[in-house]
């Protein structure tokens, strides 16, 4: 698993977010804040980390949210 994958803080309420993963190997982001957090998803082959990082770093601008981007 060697790099470290940065997450950003919440979108929501700026807490740090950290990866989960349960005993069935199902893998996901959430907040120490406020609890939010990706979908879940489970690999047999790799590492879901990049991916879910991927997701939860991607921010929407305002202009976007509202249509206008």
């Amino acid at each position: 698993m060697g790099e470290e994958i940065k997450l950003k803080g919440c979108p929501f309420c700026g807490a740090k977010a950290a990866f989960n993963i349960d005993s069935d190997g199902w893998q996901w982001i959430e907040c120490i804040g406020c609890h939010v957090a990706t979908n879940q998803r489970v690999s047999a082959m790799e590492d879901c980390r990049p991916l879910l990082a991927e997701e939860w770093n991607s921010r929407v601008s305002g202009a976007e949210a509202k249509g206008n981007g």
